[in-house]
């Protein structure tokens, strides 16, 4: 796998010694001269802070010293980059600059098609499925106009990608192997590897164990031939997923660690989160309360500081389920509350599901059957929506 490139690494790409040597001297010492991956520990606060002030500075740099096209490709790039790394105002900042400057140049249809692209992308992240499928829908016009048939492709992953997260499995798996039928692994190897990421993804939420560990598997080699590091670090966790959905919670523990540190070698925040959510539940099912505790606080931090909806709304419900086992039945009531309004508000239904049969659990504690039964109803009527009608069964002890 490729090493994960510097800040100055990638920034030699476009500038010439001159403007690099400018840029560098133009920041804080501290900021301008270490590498992406050695900048800043990834759990601390000022990260943030410093990644924008950098970035903002290379924007007021170059506007003038670059041609337009280059220009418009460096900040696209710096808009993927600051999605990986959960920076999602920085990076919406950036898109939006882009779209003004570029909206009414023909020639930069193309770069205009993958801005909308990147928005839509910055949107999903969030959970915020029509605003993602708004921006995705403007960029597969724009790529169908151009005829950039890898442009197309792409978008209609992320959208059969909303389908699955909004509950909607069996059509986006429809989606994606008919997508999957109509990609060039040779040529179009990225695109291929990401088609067969989301295959294993929705495979592991239907519990498809064999299906899922084999597409997930040919996407990691995939994506370690080509260096996609933080490509790299989604499959790892979606791997240490496996083991946790299969309650091979001490495994699991062992795949997460993997997974984070491929997390935090790509600078990959978002991932980090989930890292550290899966591991305080794979922790809780080992009655290992105290370190499962500190890892959901520490999960809610960064999810907080990036916004990152669908992970937050995750951390309440592991967070009740502690509290529940603690037998702080009425501070767990509110935490999965919480988590339930969140993921109704994401559309998320798996994760309703999930939040509702913790919530009859926590009323038959509670000596509350009617409740409990209300909450059993609703999570079996949930997971019957996206078929999965032996999971209640299975998962209500």
């Amino acid at each position: 796998m490729e090493k994960h490139l510097s800040f100055t690494d990638i920034l030699s790409v476009y500038l010439n010694e001159g403007q690099l040597n400018e840029f560098l001297k133009s920041g804080d010492d501290n900021i301008s001269s270490v590498s992406f991956a050695e900048e800043i520990n990834l759990l601390n606060r000022q990260f943030i802070v410093s990644r924008r002030i950098r970035i903002e500075n290379l924007i007021t740099l170059t506007e003038k010293e670059l041609p337009k096209i280059k220009y418009v490709d460096l900040f696209l790039y710096l808009s993927k980059h600051s999605i990986n790394i959960g920076l999602f105002h920085l990076a919406e900042d950036i898109i939006r600059l882009l779209i003004e400057k570029i909206t009414d140049i023909e020639k930069l249809k193309d770069y205009l098609a993958t801005a909308y692209f990147n928005l839509g992308e910055i949107y999903f992240r969030q959970g915020y499925w029509k605003k993602a499928e708004s921006e995705l829908l403007k960029a597969k016009r724009i790529f169908q106009s151009e005829k950039n048939r890898n442009g197309v492709f792409r978008c209609e992953n992320m959208i059969s990608a909303i389908l699955g997260e909004k509950g909607d499995m069996n059509k986006a798996l429809k989606n994606f192997h008919k997508l999957l039928g109509e990609i060039n692994p040779k040529k179009e190897k990225y695109l291929y590897a990401m088609v067969e990421s989301n295959i294993g993804i929705l495979n592991q939420a239907l519990h498809n164990f064999d299906e899922s560990v084999s597409y997930l598997n040919r996407a990691l080699i995939y994506f370690s031939q080509i260096g996609e590091s933080a490509r790299v670090a989604e499959i790892k966790y979606n791997i240490a997923n496996l083991f946790y959905l299969q309650k091979d919670y001490a495994k699991a523990v062992e795949k997460i660690d993997e997974a984070a540190q491929a997390a935090v070698a790509a600078e990959h925040l978002p991932f980090l989160c989930l890292c550290f959510v899966t591991k305080a539940d794979s922790l809780l099912n080992q009655n290992d309360f105290k370190p499962a505790a500190a890892l959901a606080d520490l999960a809610m931090d960064i999810s907080s500081r990036i916004n990152d909806r669908l992970s937050i709304a995750d951390i309440y419900k592991v967070k009740g389920k502690i509290e529940l086992e603690l037998q702080n039945y009425d501070y767990a009531e509110n935490l999965l509350l919480t988590s339930l309004r969140l993921n109704r508000e994401a559309e998320n239904k798996y994760n309703i599901a999930e939040t509702c049969l913790s919530l009859s659990r926590l009323y038959k504690l509670k000596k509350k059957p009617k409740e409990s039964a209300k909450f059993q109803i609703l999570a079996l009527l949930y997971f019957n929506e996206i078929k999965m009608h032996t999971y209640v069964g299975q998962n209500n002890s």
